[in-house]
């Protein structure tokens, strides 16, 4: 049996883990530096995950709509703010039920932490410090957990997060740029009710996202950094105003904002990201802006490429010699795109002409859509092997 080590007990490592564990027999060690109380804590965040993501969930059952408890999205409206000109892309133009699905992190992390508690070939070594690796064909981990130093052999690595200086030993073609953007984020209610519309509001001052939540609206706004004070620094009733101004009566009347908090934004990615028996995932391998919402959905479609790689290859070495040449196309694909949308667009003194065009254009020529919809979902590449692939009992 072999024996793979996952660095990183975030939802990349849990997913990968649980992937790998039901197509193949293998053990698997997930080393994770925070407690195991600390990793259970709860928080606030939110997550959309897209159609492809769902449904590669449901075929490992990891996905559960009862406790999950998600807002479907079906449509997403695109428009820029004081401008002529709009287009909504929907679930229909593909086929779809759903482009994407508005979930409490939480309830997903349980689920993945759930299942790995049941796997018996699954160890999660929580509270763990890892301070060197070494080794050719076998990999040796050497760390530290309640102050005693251990040692363990692998036959691969996988790295689901950090360790930069013990990643930069195998991979050094990093490519990275920060966007001079602050990420804003709260909650608002508004005296409509959220529904399985999300928007994308295009402004002078950065990309407003709204995302249908439970009972109320997820804002997500990538802000120029010269835009910020005008929307950290105000009250309130300040900011309610001016979201009313921006979003119309989308949501309805504003009427309750919830705590904010600010994220800087870039793009970092790995040219190469396997090396022998070595391979980046996750946010260890492509870090992106979230204006399309791509990160962690692109990361579910490269775990279920490699896990299925995996067991259909015995050879690790040329497994994840092909998920680099399988993964890097698509994942170019969604940076170009990503980095067109949040960046290189503001940077053109025409840009709201241009994005009045490509609204337009997809409004009328169906085809576009239809690639635009698999872009955002996934379903382009993966409906037909998502579909084909075994559902687990």
């Amino acid at each position: 049996m072999k024996r793979i080590a996952v660095i990183g007990g975030g939802l990349t490592g849990l997913t990968i883990s649980n992937f790998i564990s039901k197509d193949c027999d293998t053990e698997i060690t997930i080393f994770e530096e925070k407690s195991e109380k600390k990793l259970l804590d709860k928080t606030s965040a939110k997550i959309v995950l897209s159609y492809s993501t769902v449904e590669i969930l449901k075929k490992y059952n990891l996905w559960d709509k009862d406790s999950f408890r998600p807002n479907f999205i079906d449509k997403i409206h695109l428009s820029y703010s004081n401008s002529l000109g709009s287009t909504t892309i929907s679930s229909q133009d593909e086929n779809l039920d759903f482009l994407g699905a508005h979930i409490q992190t939480d309830f997903l992390k349980k689920k993945l932490i759930e299942s790995i508690y049941s796997n018996k070939n699954i160890q999660l070594n929580s509270g763990t410090h890892i301070f060197e690796i070494n080794g050719e064909n076998k990999k040796q981990i050497f760390y530290s957990k309640n102050n005693k130093n251990s040692h363990s052999e692998f036959d691969a690595i996988i790295f689901a997060s950090g360790l930069d200086l013990l990643k930069d030993n195998y991979f050094n073609d990093k490519i990275s740029k920060e966007y001079d953007q602050t990420a804003l984020v709260f909650h608002l209610k508004g005296s409509k009710k959220s529904s399985s519309i999300a928007y994308e509001r295009f402004t002078d001052d950065g990309v407003l996202a709204l995302l249908p939540s439970e009972d109320d609206w997820l804002v997500i706004f990538s802000l120029h950094n010269s835009a910020l004070k005008k929307y950290e620094e105000v009250s309130d009733i300040e900011l309610t105003k001016k979201l009313q101004t921006l979003i119309g009566k989308k949501v309805g009347e504003i009427n309750k904002i919830s705590d904010r908090f600010k994220y800087p934004l870039s793009l970092s990615y790995y040219k190469k990201f396997s090396h022998s028996n070595v391979c980046l995932l996750g946010d260890a391998c492509h870090k992106l802006h979230p204006i399309a919402g791509q990160s962690f959905n692109l990361t579910v479609r490269d775990c279920f490429i490699l896990s299925n790689s995996l067991k259909m290859d015995n050879d690790i070495h040329t497994v994840f010699n092909n998920y680099q040449n399988l993964r890097y196309k698509e994942m170019k694909r969604i940076i170009k795109f990503t980095d067109f949308l949040a960046d290189k667009i503001y940077r053109l003194p025409i840009r709201k002409f241009i994005l009045g065009k490509i609204f337009l254009v997809l409004d009328f020529n169906k085809n576009v859509k239809k690639l635009a919809v698999g872009l955002i979902t996934g379903s382009y590449l993966y409906k037909k092997n998502i579909n084909n692939m075994k559902a687990y009992d």
